[in-house]
């Protein structure tokens, strides 16, 4: 379990500083406070299938929008993808 805060973590951490750095506009102090925000308590532990996840994915979306990235719907084994 533990390891999989830790990947969604890194993984939210990578998307963010490849639009960062895409953008040429990289600021490791919002890095920094991109990871706080998505490993706050307030995630309530980012599970799928959890009003955590649903609120990590309102979070996320807005960013991934400039790189025409969006979400998949849940796959029939209840898993989602990117696209």
């Amino acid at each position: 379990m533990h390891h999989r805060f830790i990947r969604g973590v890194a993984a939210a951490a990578l998307i963010l500083v490849a639009g960062a750095a895409s953008a040429q506009d990289f600021s490791a102090q919002r890095l920094s406070d991109d990871i706080r925000v998505i490993s706050a308590d307030d995630f309530q532990g980012r599970y799928p299938g959890t009003q955590g996840e649903q609120k990590t994915l309102d979070w996320l979306q807005p960013s991934m929008r400039p790189w025409g990235w969006s979400l998949a719907d849940r796959t029939a084994n209840g898993c989602r993808s990117s696209t």
